[in-house]
């Protein structure tokens, strides 16, 4: 028989097994049997997916993240991106709690409609935010963006222009008092004669995230990784150290206290076969504990040695891997409706987008879970303020 399930009396409980190659097998689980799951030795219904439907709020726009900060002068805002452009939820009054601002890419990139997932992160009360195919952008809260250095002069009309960021970047950090740009594309690669320099990291000035040129501020610069040959795919910070994700291999990076050389930089593995985030945008922490999807299985990481978590589910979670239709992503997540344990969400689309496979891995039994959310390919999941 193709399942088998530990007794329920028997806590932990460690998901299931299934007795024949994945390739070959649909998953059986205990989930699509009883539509019923395990947790905390007692048996609970599934999420109310029906419930998380998608509200039209940006018309047939795809959300591709959001994110709530708090700008320089204590304000909270809500900035979101989506793929055909960037707003904001502007709180409102009773009866109207808030209302949607949305500008679309075209206004300064003619045809763009974004694909690949952004990088975003605050710094210094300002929201930061990349993906390889326009520039550094930053919002931070009086309704304008503001590109980070070079811009399109064809665009009507063109972004605010800030800054000396020399183009973009796939992932970004902060980390020592600076803003990180990794894996850069320079100039952004909506521009003719776009480069990728994979294993490049740059960095601002100390407390300034338009500041990136080293002659003008000897606390800017980058470095490069240059005896690893993969292609860095994320970034941590665990305690007081940086860890600079690579396809097949992790960095840890260091303050030294020396403005001149502010990092001190020491590989964990250099070639080909080590552990790293193959699959970059499933990359998450929270707290000390970060999570990561490598070639071979999903790994949980607090500075040390990498710990393999996917268990008895690892097969059917790759299956599902390797038949995405968009981005896998993951993210760490600590309270989310009935969940209040720390969770890790493993969030693969599905079927040319019909519907998301979510796996989701709670700490506290070691075990999986896994949920179909029907509603097309989710590209972002977020705790966001609204009024």
């Amino acid at each position: 028989m193709p399942y088998t399930k530990n007794p329920i009396s028997k806590p932990p409980f460690g998901g299931w097994n299934d007795s024949a190659p994945s390739a070959v097998l649909q998953a059986s689980s205990f989930r699509q049997i009883t539509n019923w799951m395990i947790r905390y030795n007692r048996i609970h219904p599934f999420f109310q997916t029906s419930l998380w439907a998608e509200q039209s709020i940006l018309g047939s726009s795809t959300l591709m993240n959001a994110r709530t900060f708090t700008d320089q002068q204590g304000f909270i805002h809500t900035f979101l991106l989506t793929d055909t452009g960037w707003g904001e939820i502007v709180p409102g009054v009773a009866g109207a709690p808030y209302t949607i601002t949305n500008v679309p890419w075209t206004a300064a990139y003619p045809t763009y409609t974004a694909s690949q997932l952004f990088s975003v992160v605050v710094f210094n009360g300002q929201l930061y935010f990349a993906n390889g195919a326009i520039p550094l952008t930053m919002f931070k809260g009086d309704g304008n963006v503001y590109a980070v250095g070079g811009n399109n002069p064809n665009s009507t009309p063109p972004l605010i222009p800030v800054g000396d960021f020399p183009g973009s970047a796939f992932f970004l950090a902060a980390f020592s008092d600076r803003l990180l740009a990794l894996n850069t594309v320079e100039p952004y690669s909506l521009l003719p004669g776009s480069t990728n320099f994979p294993s490049t990291i740059r960095y601002s000035a100390v407390n300034n995230g338009l500041e990136w040129d080293f002659t003008v501020d000897t606390s800017a610069g980058e470095f490069i990784i240059s005896d690893a040959e993969d292609a860095l795919s994320g970034w941590v910070t665990i305690n007081q150290t940086g860890f600079a994700f690579r396809r097949n291999g992790i960095t840890a990076i260091s303050a030294t206290g020396n403005q001149l050389v502010p990092f001190f930089v020491e590989n964990f593995s250099v070639g080909p076969n080590g552990v790293g985030a193959f699959l970059p945008y499933c990359l998450s922490a929270y707290g000390t504990i970060a999570c990561f999807v490598a070639q071979d299985d999903v790994y949980t990481f607090s500075g040390g040695a990498p710990q393999a978590i996917g268990s008895t589910a690892r097969r059917s979670i790759f299956r599902d891997l390797g038949t995405s239709s968009s981005t896998p992503f993951g993210l760490m997540v600590g309270s989310f409706q009935f969940v209040d344990y720390l969770t890790y969400w493993l969030v693969v689309p599905q079927a040319s987008d019909t519907f998301s496979s979510l796996w989701i891995f709670h700490f506290d039994d070691k075990s999986w879970i896994n949920v179909h959310w029907p509603y097309g390919a989710l590209r972002s999941v977020s705790n966001i303020a609204t009024a």
